[in-house]
């Protein structure tokens, strides 16, 4: 099943292996349980709406939730203590943009188009 618009699915990776939490942008929930909540809440302090805010500034121990709520998902059992002291790895993986080739579908005249909108001052005809 494809993604919804408003979802967002956080990948990290923990000791190397891959997890994934998907997050809806529909309060109040979030794409949470409650007791997902109760985690975030527990180890980063973070709640509701405020958690998106941390996840954009970086915050560490809101990460560190996420991956035990990932981990769980995923029927894994988290060690909070490792993540929080630093003794297992955790990082967040980026989601690189799909490579699309930056003249796809453009045709010589329509290039030779554009390139002269971009240099001729509007009005003047020449360049």
């Amino acid at each position: 099943m494809a993604a919804k618009q408003d979802d967002i699915t956080i990948r990290l990776k923990v000791d190397g292996q891959d997890y994934a939490v998907k997050l809806t942008l529909q309060p109040p929930t979030w794409g949470l349980t409650p007791r997902e909540h109760g985690v975030i809440k527990r180890i980063s302090g973070e709640a509701g709406a405020k958690l998106f805010a941390a996840l954009g500034d970086m915050d560490p121990q809101t990460l560190v939730a996420l991956a035990v709520i990932a981990m769980s998902r995923a029927g894994a059992r988290p060690n909070e203590e490792a993540l929080l002291d630093g003794v297992s790895t955790l990082e967040l993986i980026a989601e690189e943009e799909p490579a699309v080739p930056p003249f796809e579908g453009v045709d010589a005249d329509d290039a030779a188009s554009a390139s002269d909108s971009l240099t001729t001052p509007e009005g003047s005809g020449t360049p």
